[in-house]
């Protein structure tokens, strides 16, 4: 038991960026895995995980559950959400879970969105994080908001920009302070078919990364996605489908130590 825990430090250590270590940003989706997680300028339902901003796009009611199979079974993680339109906006709820029994994280968020002009539109998210650590640590609670703006300045081209825990909180009862994450990126619709995006994280705990991403329709409502991610070097791709009014969406990514990593995820329209 306690070698499995130690190994499961042991990843979360050497490998955050790719596993989302503790108190870090969830970034959920298979869309988004599939294009390395350069997603910060999309707006689908996954917004609700990986910038808010992109909910004020949506005008129908959405529900969604994610699983990321860990590269050990200790990173599994696993989402759940939901969106509903509003008159002065989007409001969406969200819940998460990384871990497993001997040290997890559950992460619930709070969301509204809005558009402020047709082509420009932002997000706020309130979020609760809760730790639980085996033996000597117990349990921590802390809390954190996250700040996103998207913006389309010409046909085409579409800009987003996301901050995670922008007032540096930190976690209740301790002096210990949760990261902050900043992700700035943009998507260039190439063809009707055809979506490259690229984005820059900065985690001002850690070296900046790179991602980019290619999302081609190869026929209708099918969708083929690749990716890759720096800092440590990551590759994904996967693979979409919209049947009427649900989405599946399928990734791997693959770490040059850990090997591959699948992700699932399905959201449904009403």
């Amino acid at each position: 038991m306690y070698v499995r825990l130690i190994f499961f430090f042991c990843c979360v250590l050497f490998f955050s960026k790719p596993v989302f270590s503790s108190g870090d940003d969830y970034l959920v989706g298979g869309r988004s895995f599939g294009l390395a997680n350069a997603s910060v300028m999309l707006t689908d339902y996954w917004s609700l995980f990986n910038n808010q901003a992109g909910l004020a796009f949506l005008n129908t009611t959405q529900a969604g559950i994610h699983h990321n199979r860990g590269m050990v079974k200790q990173l599994n993680h696993q989402a759940i959400g939901v969106v509903l339109p509003t008159k002065t906006g989007n409001i969406g709820g969200s819940c998460s879970y990384f871990g497993f029994s001997k040290f997890h994280e559950v992460k619930a968020g709070l969301a509204y969105a809005m558009l402020l002009e047709e082509k420009l539109a932002a997000g706020v998210q309130l979020d609760y994080f809760y730790t639980h650590i085996d033996g000597y640590y117990g349990n921590a609670h802390s809390v954190a908001a996250e700040i996103g703006i998207i913006y389309e300045p010409f046909e085409n081209i579409i800009l987003g920009t996301h901050i995670f825990n922008p007032f540096q909180l930190a976690e209740l009862g301790s002096v210990e302070k949760m990261p902050m994450v900043f992700r700035f990126g943009t998507g260039y619709q190439v063809q009707d078919n055809l979506l490259l995006t690229a984005e820059y994280e900065l985690d001002l705990d850690e070296k900046a990364c790179f991602k980019a991403g290619l999302e081609h329709e190869l026929v209708k409502d099918f969708y083929i996605r690749a990716g890759i991610l720096t800092n440590p070097v990551i590759n994904s791709f996967g693979v979409g489908y919209v049947w009427n009014k649900l989405t599946f969406d399928v990734s791997f990514s693959r770490h040059f130590i850990l090997g591959y990593s699948p992700q699932f995820s399905l959201n449904y329209s009403f």
